[in-house]
């Protein structure tokens, strides 16, 4: 029961969350739908969850899998924007979710440490700084849209439903692969189905490029759990994680807003 209760409310939230990465995307266009779809609201939750149930050990350990899974996230963007080649959705995707199972099968390969963690999240950022290329589709302009908003909530209702799964019993595998399964791009799978139902490939490609930076705010805050959680605690190195992922998100939004945005607010 405590199960489907903590299903149902996570649910929820996700659910929210998407919607919230298409009011975002319909409003101000990729640049602020890649901060909200890579602010750490799956793996924020899925930790939030197991701070409360597990030692402060096991949060130190899930934290530094899921930074590891960092570089198979960064793999997850490449791999999609690299196949939209193919068109759809769905051929990206599998070829995105390939290359972060590739990063994922090192992972387990070797005993989990700071040092592989590090170097397979650099190898993510080194991967999508070269591989990756500004798109050449025709700009998409905010408001926009295709599609009735009956069939986009039931989109996200769906992912989210799959996010809380997730998210409720990833905690039964072990820090290790709870870890992993909190970086699992549900979240970002699930934004891009939208997106790109709603408001077109084009906009989906320049949202997941924009999101090679806007991804600094789940690194910043899953990088605080596994480094804070045996020092601080399981509870503060969440919050901690937070607090920076919020403000991460904040520096990258400045940085890259649009310059329409930035007469405005002259």
């Amino acid at each position: 029961m405590e199960d489907l209760i903590a299903l149902a409310w996570k649910a929820g939230i996700a659910s929210g969350v998407l919607m919230l990465v298409v009011l975002a995307g319909q409003r101000a266009g990729p640049v602020l739908a890649s901060i909200a779809m890579t602010y750490p609201f799956n793996s924020g939750t899925g930790f939030s969850l197991m701070m409360f149930e597990r030692s402060d050990a096991f949060m130190a350990e899930a934290g530094v899998a899921a930074f590891a899974l960092t570089g198979g996230v960064f793999a997850f963007m490449v791999g999609y924007a690299r196949a939209t080649v193919l068109g759809g959705f769905f051929k990206p995707w599998c070829v995105g979710i390939a290359a972060w199972l590739g990063v994922g099968a090192v992972s387990v390969a070797f005993p989990m440490t700071w040092p592989l963690a590090v170097a397979l999240a650099a190898a993510g950022v080194l991967a999508a700084l070269l591989l990756m290329r500004k798109p050449k589709a025709p700009p998409v302009r905010p408001g926009a849209g295709v599609g009735t908003w009956q069939a986009t909530v039931a989109r996200a209702v769906m992912g989210g439903a799959i996010i809380g799964t997730v998210a409720v019993y990833s905690k039964l595998l072990g820090p290790i692969v709870s870890g992993m399964a909190l970086a699992f791009p549900i979240m970002m799978s699930a934004s891009l189905w939208i997106l790109h139902r709603r408001f077109g490939e084009a906009f989906a490609v320049e949202t997941i490029y924009r999101s090679r930076w806007a991804l600094a705010s789940y690194s910043s805050f899953v990088f605080c759990v596994g480094l804070l959680s045996a020092e601080i605690g399981g509870i503060p190195a969440v919050l901690t994680g937070a607090t920076v992922a919020a403000a991460v998100s904040y520096g990258v939004f400045r940085v890259n807003r649009p310059p329409r945005v930035r007469r405005l607010n002259r």
